[in-house]
């Protein structure tokens, strides 16, 4: 009976350690849990923390089978959104969803998967985002005998975080488009505009040259003011490309003041 004891509370500890989930906290205590959701702890999770080494830490939980377990992985991925993390990348498959999230140097992956009967959610988490948080075929539901192979079906190649890509400040400064500020973190310029009407119509026309560019600013409507901001995620910073797309705004710029559309 001893022994049967002592096994026992060797197998309860055993599970506590292999799934160090904060009680009433997500994402590693980075938000409050208002879902009632169940840790899962056994060896789906276990798997999915190997196919994650390198990461600060993980997380899985489960989700109810139905429409109200969307609703749940809804909410969290809300959450980390609302936490000051902003979305970089999304991939999908029928069986998968990953979603990847960034704030600084920070990362959290989320996936959204099915196992048998369990729908689940798993976090990971990051301080670079690299071949760690590629998802592998095990989570791509088909079996493979190897843990690194990729699953092309949701791993997109940019998704990887390479920092080496990024400009230096004095770079940046050196080749800094006219009327653009900022540093080696972000670049931005302010277009003024005589209605706010103009500067939406501004904001919709910078929106399509961005959608034929393949590289997208954040966007700022003010009251006659329209900013815009460029940085590169993957890089964690401002890259060649966020120039030029820079240089490509000014060129829209310039041909809207010659037709008389902008106020300056």
């Amino acid at each position: 009976m001893t022994k049967l004891l002592a096994l026992a509370a060797f197998a309860l500890a055993s599970a506590a350690l292999a799934c160090p989930v904060k009680a009433g906290y997500v994402a590693n205590g980075l938000f409050k849990d208002t879902n009632n959701l169940t840790p899962i702890c056994g060896p789906l999770y276990l798997a999915f923390k190997n196919n994650m080494a390198g990461s600060k830490w993980t997380e899985m939980y489960a989700l109810v089978s139905d429409k109200t377990g969307q609703t749940q992985a809804e909410r969290i991925l809300g959450s980390i959104q609302k936490s000051g993390y902003r979305q970089v990348r999304v991939q999908k498959n029928p069986r998968n969803e990953v979603y990847q999230f960034q704030r600084g140097r920070h990362f959290i992956t989320a996936l959204i998967g099915i196992s048998g009967p369990t729908r689940y959610l798993a976090l990971a988490g990051q301080e670079q985002l690299g071949s760690a948080l590629r998802p592998t075929p095990s989570f791509c539901g088909r079996p493979s005998r190897s843990m690194t192979a990729m699953c092309p079906e949701l791993y997109d190649p940019r998704m990887g975080y390479d920092p080496s890509r990024k400009l230096t400040d004095g770079d940046v400064l050196d080749r800094m488009p006219e009327g653009w500020w900022g540093d080696a973190g972000k670049i931005g310029r302010d277009f003024g505009f005589d209605t706010y009407q103009a500067g939406v119509d501004f904001a919709v026309r910078v929106a399509a040259l961005a959608e034929a560019r393949g590289h997208h600013p954040d966007m700022h409507i003010y009251y006659r003011r329209v900013r815009l901001t460029f940085f590169t995620h993957e890089a964690g910073g401002v890259t060649q490309l966020d120039l030029d797309a820079a240089r490509a705004v000014n060129a829209l710029w310039d041909e809207l003041k010659g037709a008389g559309e902008t106020s300056a």
